[in-house]
C-alpha cells in the first residue's frame, strides 16, 4: 500500500464521519492524578478481542500441533522387530 492509497483510506474515513486509528486512545480518567513536573500521564489503548482471522488461525497451528505429535506405538514395534532381527542373525552366525 503505498503512500497515496493510505491517505486516500484516511480521507475516506474522515468523509464517512469515523476518525483515525491514532485517535482511538482513550485517556479519560475517573480523577486526573496530580502531575509533578516532568511526569507525563500514561494514555491507554482501548483493548480488542481478537479477530475472526487470528482465532481460526490459532485452531490451524493447535491442530498441526496435536497432529505432529503422533504415537510411540510404531516406532517401538519397529525397534522390537529390529532387535529380534539382529539377535536371531547372530544366533545363526554363532551357532
Amino acid at each position: 500500500m503505498g503512500m497515496e492509497d493510505r491517505e486516500w483510506y484516511r480521507d475516506e474515513l474522515r468523509s464517512k464521519g469515523k476518525k483515525p486509528s491514532w485517535d482511538n486512545f482513550n485517556a479519560s480518567m475517573a480523577q486526573p492524578p496530580a502531575l509533578t513536573e516532568g511526569e507525563v500521564p500514561r494514555i491507554a489503548k482501548v483493548a480488542t478481542p481478537p479477530s475472526d482471522i487470528h482465532l481460526q488461525a490459532q485452531q490451524i497451528l493447535d491442530a498441526r500441533a496435536d497432529a505432529s505429535k503422533g504415537s510411540p506405538w510404531p516406532m517401538l514395534l519397529m525397534s522390537f522387530f529390529v532387535v529380534n532381527a539382529m539377535g536371531y542373525a547372530g544366533y545363526l552366525f554363532l551357532r
